[in-house]
């Protein structure tokens, strides 16, 4: 299991009524903190709770759409106004304690809503436009429209408006979907209402439909009952004694009559599946029935749902949570005399149904009305309100989540520990007692800052006092761990922009310059080559573009590019009408042109050319699914390219097709090419090439090949099992596929070549692995040795899924992640690879060093740029990729983004800034961690000396100066001489003294 992890469902451990969780024995070292999630009590924002005497009513709608599952809109009335206020909230996950809220609208309307009668609807719209349908008076439903902007009517029923007379009067009313359905009890008629605009159309329910379809059971209807949000052409319809479930398409169908208490308190509920009917009669009691309407030939009683020795209050307290056929029901448990909700679910086993009881811990006596509301999807919210002093808001999971925290984390890669839960419920006083073992997986995802280590750094952020821009490094080694995707910077004359923080990953351009759909590119000498549908974008040193239109057909689509070293040849790999062509231009670095011909059509055959690769005459092209490369066996194909760039011509040969049938897979785990890389090595002269080849299914496999006189010639190819290896030394889950696969550095050792290559998985690390390949016939082929070693690891960004997407530049490597809503762009820098070096310990865990994360807009795709290549201005490596869209130029913009190993403060007008404390904040998608450091401020150093004056006095006494100190050495010199002539030379004859 990954640390982080996402929480996992516990329902399967066990089954029975009211099931509760609870965290094992955490006495042991090596254990693991057991927190789950059932039911918690939201903590609310943005709202003030109205007084808890004064909500006559209250309600919650989810968003019937799924745009959002985190959002619902809460709805209450004032007693004492007759006020409705409506709050848009959201929560940020699934398991959040907060809600936030904001208001929607608020309106007055002129009648009280009253819980117990249906008197009130409403439902959501696209765009947040909510509909609410409401009883204006005896007479007359207002339907009102309510945005975010105004509140306003927009037509009543029954049109035209009926005579004020008792038989015409309203009883109730329920919306299901586009159809009003109005009760008249004193008609004995149900009135169904549709289309609306430009003229309401009516269709009568009355005794003669009934008698119609051979019933002769009486008809006097009371309420109508349906699922608003599924289903909404079935219709149950509350009667004196039954009640008559039919289908209204067109016009009313009766399929079946279900027998209710005469005058009882009825709910009836409609789920996917079943029917609950809760009657409570003053003198037959209470029962929760549950019927299955499936077959809609074969209705029959499931079960009546089990009370044990709970009691059901008054008045019946009920809702229905329309997505997930969740039943609310207000109880009294005799033992605590506590108020409960009983939770059941629907189209479950017996013993299942009581699925989870709710304490209110409160004790609201028979006779007291009390408001509940709930709607929700996998995740339901709930408000309660005991109409004396307490209200709140629950959050409430269709099944219940666990997290499994670890009580400690080493700093390895591999922790195993040990899980315990324990599973009672109210009927058992010993619980069941659960343990398994957990390998947890730390993918340093969580941000740790040591302030006492980064204390230390303090000297370092020293600033000059002078006008020019300045950038101090922040060197986070350390002082902190953990996967960074942001820094931010907080202090005094921050929000001036005078400090800002340089993130690793920083813009250059917005990319505003570039509106085309850019899905590849490639750097090639000094320019970068785009691909677009139709066309390539050179982009040279300067930032200059040009684009050439490619020679394409209607319905054609270009997904793929590659390059000769200098750019000179562009590929494009395309899509025609069911055929795969190869698109040659001839470039020069400003403009391209076509070559003769234009385009070569691979062999029959091919589908989608996902990847190219074209190295010394070949040119190898991945053929696959790319976002889902096991939909189906992909293959890998190698061409001879006969390429003349002067003369502008060339030909593509007939290839080979390197698949399951090439490489002799066994059926049951076949060739899934997901990715593929070239390395060259020279044994005795002569170049050969190993194809490294990824497949999704638990191997990586090699083919060797060579030229022999003008042609490709294939050696041996093997197999290695990658998830053998991974799951020996570290952990693999079952579910995880292999992705890219690129070489990093290749060294030549006696008759051994060791290759080092990233392997990227879909919800693991991205793992170095070094390979060792026997070179000594490197005719024959150059077979792998079964053992290989993994010095290093790129870890998985938390719990997000790897794309199979992956740049590398030297030692920078680039990872697109996605959590199914929006792509992180990943960097991380490589540690040195040593050949010589003997591997000892664990594999060193590499942590990303900073992103870019944008949400999609559309479906999740590996078709977008993401490339690394080293800018010649900035002398470092950039990343090119159109992962932002931008709502104006409706296109995700091909920025330019600068790399660095450390985020960076810009200071701007050093002489304007004071000293002061910056707060620097490490972030990701998982959390955040702040440290401080204090900004020093120094003068500059102290100018030169000023220089003699120039004019022609001072100039003349300089010369002076000059010539007397030259003569005055010439004379000392002169005069040296005869000194060393006279005493000095002589000293090499016998010494003698002389008389006078």
């Amino acid at each position: 299991m990954q640390y982080p992890s996402d929480a996992i469902e516990v329902q399967e451990f066990a089954a029975g009524p009211n099931l509760i969780y609870t965290n094992g024995d955490d006495s042991q070292k090596d254990h693991v903190v057991v927190d789950i999630h059932t039911v918690w009590e939201l903590n609310v924002t943005g709202l003030t709770f109205p007084t808890v005497t004064d909500v006559a009513y209250a309600d919650i709608l989810i968003d019937p759409h799924w745009v959002n599952e985190h959002k619902f809109w809460f709805l209450y009335q004032l007693q004492s106004s007759k006020q409705v206020e409506i709050f848009e909230c959201t929560t940020q996950t699934k398991l959040s304690r907060d809600v936030h809220c904001e208001e929607h609208a608020k309106f007055k309307i002129p009648n009280l809503l009253n819980p117990s009668t249906s008197q009130f609807d409403w439902d959501a719209e696209e765009g947040d436009v909510l509909t609410l349908q409401f009883l204006e008076n005896d007479y007359q439903i207002t339907i009102f429209e309510s945005t975010h902007d105004s509140s306003a009517p927009l037509f009543s029923l029954p049109q035209p408006p009926l005579d004020q007379i008792p038989e015409n009067k309203i009883s109730s009313f329920t919306v299901l979907r586009k159809a009003i359905y109005i009760v008249m009890q004193n008609k004995k008629e149900v009135d169904a209402w549709f289309g609306f605009f430009p003229t309401p159309t009516k269709h009568v329910i009355s005794s003669k439909t009934i008698k119609d379809q051979g019933s002769d059971r009486i008809f006097e209807p009371k309420k109508v009952f349906g699922n608003p949000a599924l289903k909404s052409e079935f219709v149950l319809i509350q009667s004196k004694d039954c009640i008559f479930f039919g289908d209204m398409r067109n016009t009313f169908t009766l399929i079946y009559v279900f027998d209710i208490i005469p005058d009882a308190e009825i709910r009836a509920y409609l789920g996917m599946r079943t029917i609950f009917i809760v009657q409570k009669s003053e003198t037959q009691g209470f029962k929760i029935q549950e019927y299955n309407y499936e077959k809609l030939n074969n209705i029959y009683l499931m079960k009546e749902l089990p009370l044990y020795d709970y009691v059901i209050q008054s008045p019946l307290t009920t809702d229905f949570c329309y997505q997930t056929g969740f039943l609310f029901v207000r109880a009294l448990d005799p033992a605590s005399q506590e108020t409960v909700i009983l939770v059941y679910e629907s189209n479950v086993l017996y013993q299942l149904s009581l699925h989870k009881v709710v304490k209110t811990h409160l004790k609201i006596n028979d006779g007291q009305v009390m408001n509940m509301a709930a709607a929700g999807h996998d995740q339901m919210y709930m408000y309660v309100n005991n109409q004396q002093n307490v209200q709140k808001m629950v959050g409430f999971l269709r099944d219940a989540l666990v997290n499994l925290q670890p009580s400690h984390l080493s700093n390895q890669y591999i922790t195993n520990l040990v899980a315990t839960v324990n599973i009672t419920n109210q009927a058992v006083t010993k619980p069941m007692s659960i343990k398994y073992p957990v390998k947890y997986i730390n993918t340093q995802t969580y941000i740790q800052v040591n302030q006492e280590e980064l204390a230390k750094q303090n000297a370092e952020f020293v600033f000059t006092n002078q006008a020019a821009d300045q950038y101090l490094q922040i060197n986070t080694t350390g002082w902190q761990a953990g996967q960074v995707i942001k820094y931010e910077a907080l202090c005094d004359q921050c929000e001036s922009h005078l400090i800002e923080m340089v993130n690793p990953v920083y813009h250059i351009n917005d990319g505003g310059d570039y509106q085309f759909h850019f899905v590849d590119g490639i750097a090639a000498g000094n320019q970068m080559i785009f691909q677009t549908a139709d066309s390539i974008i050179i982009q040279d040193a300067s930032g200059a573009w040009e684009r050439h239109k490619l020679p394409i057909g209607v319905g054609t689509d270009c997904i793929s590019i590659t390059a000769t070293d200098d750019g000179k040849a562009v590929f494009s790999g395309c899509e025609e009408r069911g055929v795969v062509n190869i698109y040659l231009s001839i470039c020069n670095g400003k403009t391209c042109t076509a070559a003769t011909p234009a385009l070569q059509q691979v062999a029959q055959g091919a589908k989608h050319p996902s990847k190219l690769l074209y190295k010394d005459g070949i040119l190898f092209i991945l053929d696959n699914y790319n976002d889902r490369p096991t939909l189906y066996d992909g293959t890998v194909r190698v061409h001879k390219v006969s390429l003349n760039v002067e003369a502008k011509t060339w030909d593509l040969d007939a290839g080979k097709v390197i698949n399951s049938q090439f490489l002799s897979t066994e059926p049951t785990i076949p060739f899934q090419a997901s990715d593929f890389d070239v390395i060259k090595y020279e044994v005795g002269n002569v170049n050969y090439y190993k194809l490294l080849l990824s497949s999704a299914l638990k191997r990586l496999w090699f083919v060797d090949l060579y030229w022999d006189n003008g042609t490709i010639k294939f050696g041996q190819h093997d197999k290695f099992e990658i998830y053998n290896l991974i799951g020996k030394n570290l952990a693999i889950q079952e579910v995880t596929r292999f992705y890219q696969i690129r070489a990093i550095k290749s060294t030549k050792k006696d008759k051994k070549l060791l290759t080092t290559a990233l392997v990227s998985t879909t919800n693991m690390a991205t793992y170095g692995v070094t390979f060792t390949f026997d070179i000594s016939d490197p005719v024959k082929g150059a077979p792998v040795e079964s053992d290989g070693t993994i010095p290093f690891l790129l870890a998985n960004y938390g719990t997000w899924k790897q794309l199979n997407k992956l740049t590398l530049f030297e030692d920078h490597v680039a990872i697109a992640y996605t959590n199914d809503k929006s792509i992180l762009v990943a960097v991380y820098v490589l540690p040195t690879v040593d050949h010589y070096a003997l591997q000892e310990g664990e594999p060193k865990v590499i942590t990303l060093i900073g992103g870019e994360e944008d949400e999609q807009t559309t479906q999740i795709s590996t078709q977008f740029v993401m490339t690394l290549s080293k800018d010649a201005a900035l002398a470092r490596p950039v990343l090119h990729t159109n992962l932002v869209y931008n709502i104006a130029q409706k296109e995700n913009m091909l920025v330019k983004y600068g790399v660095t190993d450390f985020p960076r403060l810009h200071i701007q007008k050093g002489d304007q800034i004071k000293e002061q404390v910056v707060s620097i904040f490490a972030k990701n998608d998982y959390g955040q961690a702040k440290g401080v450091i204090r900004l020093t401020k120094k003068d500059p150093p102290n100018p030169n000396p000023p220089k003699p004056d120039d004019d022609s006095k001072g100039s003349s006494n300089w010369w002076w100066i000059t010539l007397i100190i030259v003569f005055g050495v010439a004379i000392l010199a002169v005069g040296g001489y005869f000194v060393y002539a006279k005493y000095f030379k002589s000293s090499n004859t016998p010494l003698h003294v002389q008389s006078y």
